[in-house]
């Protein structure tokens, strides 16, 4: 009786009516996904490359964040928009653009930028979240792929 008192049952109609095939979609494309990754060879190197050459745009918000700090946040996001958009013009990184201009060094050291601009630093939990989800689905597997039916 609750259904009836929450909403219109006319809805619930529809619904019954689109899970099976939304059911089906999620399936195919599942399909689909197992051919891809199955198929993936995944080269370590050329990831770490690729992360290197965009380092000073994926470092962007750890450098705000860090000048936030003792300049306040919108200040801190104004300042590395300024100067991304200017190094960008230029042509140049954006740490080198800092480095060039020298007035980031009255706020961070340059350490601070070396570990800023650091890309395996801004890993966060990211490797313990993969590795503990990798555990459970080959967990997952290797139950499901154990189980025979009678």
């Amino acid at each position: 009786m609750a259904g009836d008192h929450e909403r219109d049952g006319r809805a619930l109609r529809l619904e019954w009516a689109c899970v099976p095939d939304v059911s089906h979609y999620c399936l195919a494309a599942l399909s689909y996904l197992r051919e891809v990754v199955s198929g993936l060879t995944v080269h370590p190197d050329r990831l770490a490359a690729n992360v290197r050459a965009v380092s000073d745009e994926v470092c962007t918000e750890r450098l705000m964040l860090l000048l936030a700090t003792t300049m306040g946040k919108p200040s801190a996001y104004a300042w590395v928009y300024g100067h991304s958009q200017h190094a960008r013009t230029r042509g140049l990184g954006l740490k080198e653009h800092l480095l060039r201009d020298g007035r980031i060094l009255e706020h961070l050291t340059a350490r601070q930028l070396d570990d800023i601009f650091e890309p395996a630093g801004y890993l966060g939990e990211s490797a313990p979240l993969v590795a503990g989800v990798v555990t459970t689905a080959r967990q997952w597997l290797k139950e499901r792929t154990a189980w025979k039916p009678v």
